[in-house]
């Protein structure tokens, strides 16, 4: 890095300038058997701290290149009420991950991936077929939600 890129950056520092980068690599490298996802939800804890420091330290940075785009976890936990929780199913690599968040706290599970994917796959096969399928929906609510 250079100053031309502190000046291109509205005079952002480049040490900030390399933690953002170095961030986004991390939060971009593939999941792997040797990556847990504590380390995974760490990383996405450090961006968002990050982010908050932009939004603080550095706001014409911060809005020209993230105000739309970014939300803390704590911004998010807010607007869940008491009584609720969200939860986010997502692959990531192959592997089921559901993001469980509520007003008090979050948390990152790995679940059976395969199976699931197979449940799916023959419930809507019975939803073409206009059918209900209960064992299957017992399936799902097994490996999804009670857990």
């Amino acid at each position: 890095m250079n100053s031309q890129t502190s000046i291109n950056y509205g005079n952002i520092p480049e040490s900030i300038i390399k933690e953002e980068k170095d961030l986004k690599a991390a939060l971009n490298a593939p999941l792997d058997d040797t990556t847990d996802m504590e380390s995974f939800m760490k990383t996405q804890n450090d961006w968002n701290e990050f982010l908050e420091k932009l939004k603080t330290n550095y706001p014409n940075y911060f809005n020209l290149k993230y105000a739309s785009l970014a939300q803390s976890l704590s911004t998010i936990q807010l607007g869940i009420p008491k009584d609720k929780t969200f939860v986010r199913y997502a692959f990531i690599d192959g592997t089921l991950v559901a993001f469980v968040i509520s007003q008090e706290r979050s948390k990152l599970f790995t679940l059976e991936g395969e199976k699931v994917k197979d449940l799916i796959l023959k419930l809507n096969d019975n939803q073409e077929q206009l059918t209900t399928d209960f064992w299957t929906l017992h399936e799902l609510y097994n490996y999804l939600w009670k857990p």
